[in-house]
C-alpha cells in the first residue's frame, strides 16, 4: 500500500523516517510467536514442538519459508496463503493477550515528527502489512502512519527495504528526498538500511543490547528513543 501524505506540499524536498515496529515503536511480548504456532498447529495440523527458528528482524514471509522447510511444508504460494490468513485470525486475540505498550518516547516523537512539513514518516517491518496496521492501531499509533514497506513478499529484509525505496521514489508529491533513515533494534534493521544507504538509528529496546548492536556500525545507536531533542535534531 502507498499512500500519499496530505502534508506533504507539491514538490517538496523533505527526510524520510523508516520506523520498524516491534522492538523499535512498541513491544508486545510473544504475542507474533504465539500467533505462529498456533497456526503452524491448527493449519498445518502439526503435533509436538514447532521449529525454533530466529524471527526477530525477519520478514513474515522469511519466516514462514523456515517453518516450511523445518516442517517438510511446501513453500508455495497456496500454503503461504493459508499461513497468512490464519495469521491474521488469530493476531488480534494474542495482541490483547499479550498486554503490550508503546516503548519510551515513541508517542512524543511521533507527534513532534507529524508536526513537520519537511518530514515523512513510514513502517519498514518484517510484518505483513494488515498485520502491521492491526498492531499501530492497537497501540494507538496508527494516525502517524499510512504506507511502507512490508513483509508480505520479501523473504530477505533488504529486498523489502529496496521495494521501499522504490516507492518513496515513484511519489509524484516528491522532488527529492533529502535523506533517509532506518530506525530499528536489529541488526537486520541496520543492514537493510545499508542495502539502501540510509542513515541507520539502531536502539537496544528489545533483544539486542547496545554492545550487540554496536558490532554491526549503525550510524548512530541509542539505548531507546526517550532523548526527545537529541533524536529529533538527528531527524531534522
Amino acid at each position: 500500500m502507498f499512500v500519499a501524505s496530505s502534508r506533504l506540499a507539491s514538490g517538496i524536498t523533505l527526510n524520510l523516517i523508516f520506523f520498524d515496529i516491534d522492538g523499535t515503536l512498541l513491544i508486545s511480548p510473544g504475542a507474533g510467536g504465539r500467533a505462529i504456532t498456533r497456526i503452524m498447529k491448527s493449519t498445518f495440523n502439526l503435533s509436538g514442538e514447532i521449529a525454533r527458528i530466529e524471527i526477530h528482524g525477519q520478514t513474515d514471509r522469511g519466516i514462514a519459508t523456515q517453518l516450511f522447510k523445518a516442517h517438510g511444508i511446501e513453500d508455495s504460494a497456496l500454503n503461504w496463503k493459508r499461513f497468512k490468513n490464519s495469521y491474521l485470525e488469530v493476531l488480534d486475540e494474542e495482541l490483547t493477550r499479550a498486554q503490550g505498550c508503546l516503548l519510551p518516547g515513541i508517542q512524543p516523537l511521533l507527534h513532534s515528527l507529524q508536526q513537520s512539513p519537511t518530514i515523512e514518516v513510514a513502517l519498514l517491518t518484517g510484518n505483513i502489512e494488515i498485520a502491521a496496521f492491526k498492531k499501530i492501531k492497537h497501540f494507538g499509533i496508527d494516525q502517524y502512519f499510512s504506507w511502507g514497506g512490508f513483509g508480505d513478499q520479501h523473504r530477505d529484509r533488504s529486498d523489502m527495504a529496496r521495494a521501499a525505496i522504490k516507492l518513496a521514489g515513484q511519489r509524484k508529491e516528491i522532488n527529492s528526498i533529502e535523506n533517509v533513515y532506518v530506525i530499528g533494534d536489529t541488526p537486520n534493521d541496520i543492514r537493510c538500511g545499508k542495502a539502501i544507504n540510509a542513515i541507520t538509528i539502531a536502539v537496544a529496546t528489545a533483544s539486542y543490547s547496545v554492545e550487540q548492536l554496536s558490532d554491526y556500525d549503525p550510524d548512530w545507536l541509542f539505548p531507546d528513543l526517550s532523548d526527545l531533542d537529541m533524536i529529533l535534531s538527528l531527524l531534522n
